[in-house]
């Protein structure tokens, strides 16, 4: 689970799972002022690990990755390349950026670009 904001969260899980934790998410949240959504089509996620991830996605946001606050299981929303971005560090130098669908390949191809040896 991916906390978001006060009151949103981003819950993981395979594909074919989702149905039916969607149903038990509603099943237990029943009387409670709530909403549960089946979102799974909404992002794409597009994954960064090894060496120097932290100093290429620096280059499309204004969040200081060297700072040691972000360690294993942070969660961010940011500006990334100009547009809106989920940030998650999955652990050590494994990140996961979710962008909106419709970004996904501007997303993609800003990251080659800048990922690129000068």
């Amino acid at each position: 689970m991916l906390w978001l904001s006060i009151d949103q969260w981003l819950i993981l899980c395979p594909r074919t799972k989702a149905p039916s934790l969607l149903a038990e998410l509603r099943g237990a949240l029943t009387g409670i002022h709530s909403l549960a959504v089946d979102v799974s089509d909404m992002r794409a996620v597009i994954r960064m690990e090894g060496d120097g991830a932290r100093e290429i996605l620096m280059k499309g946001t204004s969040l200081d990755l060297l700072s040691g606050e972000y360690t294993a299981g942070t969660c961010r929303r940011m500006r990334f390349a100009e547009i809106a971005a989920l940030l998650h560090v999955v652990e050590g130098e494994i990140f996961d950026i979710y962008v909106f669908r419709s970004y996904s390949q501007y997303a993609w191809d800003f990251l080659l670009a800048t990922a690129r040896e000068s």
